[in-house]
């Protein structure tokens, strides 16, 4: 990695997971209230696996709490749907690689927009962690979820 005089640097790192293991691990009252707020957020977890319309409302609390509306979310929870067939139909047909499903979805970002994912992102000035689809306009979540619609029913019409 960089250090801050700009030179690489051997670095150990780890994943989210492995934080949490280790502040899991930590025997002081510092830690406490991470490992309070963590059960809490394992609870909440657990909670939406037995309810998944848990899982919908925190979703709406969330889209809300970053200023989109009502139409925008009903048109992202859609759009969310969208996704899954999609992903289904690729699934059906053998696709089964994290780059397979990127190079697939680039391709019908690029037939809408003109744009691969990767640029597109760029032109909203969103960093690579961010999620596109949770920055696009309503217009944009309904050509998206229109090009993977048409995608998944012409997928289907060829068997």
């Amino acid at each position: 990695m960089p250090s801050a005089d700009g030179k690489m640097r051997d670095t150990d790192t780890v994943n989210t997971k492995t934080v949490f293991r280790i502040v899991q691990s930590i025997q002081s009252k510092h830690a406490e209230p991470f490992k309070q707020w963590l059960a809490e957020v394992g609870a909440e977890r657990i909670e939406e696996v037995n309810d998944p319309e848990i899982a919908i409302q925190r979703a709406i609390y969330n889209y809300r709490s970053k200023g989109h509306d009502d139409e925008w979310i009903n048109k992202r929870l859609k759009m969310i749907l969208s996704k899954r067939d999609l992903t289904s139909e690729w699934q059906r047909r053998g696709i089964k690689d994290g780059l397979q499903y990127a190079l697939l979805t680039d391709s019908i970002s690029e037939g809408i927009f003109g744009l691969k994912t990767k640029k597109h992102k760029k032109v909203k000035a969103l960093k690579s962690n961010h999620n596109l689809r949770d920055h696009m306009s309503p217009v944009e979540l309904a050509l998206t979820m229109q090009g993977e619609t048409t995608t998944v029913e012409l997928g289907a019409s060829e068997t």
